[in-house]
């Protein structure tokens, strides 16, 4: 037998049995697979009793209904409930009573405000005037939010400015009361700058 007939012989042979060992490393790799990914499995019991109990849980119950009504609450979301408590416990006990004017007749200007509070009610009013209207209006406020009441206008000639004039100023609060007056101060009007003569120059 020759050389190359030998050789090739052998190369043949090396080539099956490589195809053999493949063959077979895929086919026992094939039958590994599914026991590795699919384990025994185990039957599993369930207790008679504890799938009737299980039933009832999951069966729908009756809607219960209270018989006493039920309000949202007035409180602001996150608020406090004691603050709130002490806030309303504050505004049920306030009391007060003030009143302002004010009478320019420099610039002929008035402004005037009286209120009065017991608890959560609040009345009172105020007026102004600027030389063409004297508006005056009426409010009250409570539990139910801020009203007017009464709201009148009336028309004045002008304003009447007087630079030698006077205003008063007065306020009363808590049974105290604050006056005081106030004079205008003329102001000097400007006058002109002089300067002296520029001397004057002999021509030679």
């Amino acid at each position: 037998m020759s050389r190359k007939k030998t050789t090739s012989i052998r190369h043949c042979l090396y080539t099956t049995m490589q195809t053999a060992l493949i063959t077979i490393a895929l086919i026992a790799a094939a039958c590994a697979a599914p026991q590795l990914r699919h384990g025994p499995r185990v039957q599993q019991f369930v207790n008679p009793a504890d799938e009737s109990q299980q039933f009832q849980q999951s069966q729908p119950q009756p809607a219960q209904f209270s018989q006493t009504p039920q309000f949202p609450s007035l409180r602001r979301p996150g608020a406090d409930p004691i603050q709130d408590d002490y806030e309303i416990y504050q505004n049920q006990n306030a009391k007060y009573e003030f009143s302002s004017n004010i009478d320019d007749r420099i610039s002929d200007l008035t402004n005037q405000r009286q209120e009065v509070r017991d608890g959560a009610a609040v009345k009172g009013s105020y007026s102004y005037s600027d030389g063409y209207f004297k508006i005056k209006v009426d409010y009250i406020a409570d539990d139910q939010g801020y009203r007017v009441t009464g709201m009148e206008a009336v028309p004045l000639e002008g304003p009447k400015v007087d630079p030698k004039g006077t205003a008063s100023v007065s306020s009363t609060a808590h049974g105290s009361q604050l006056r005081y007056r106030v004079a205008s101060i003329p102001v000097p009007a400007a006058q002109p700058e002089r300067f002296p003569p520029s001397p004057q120059r002999t021509l030679a």
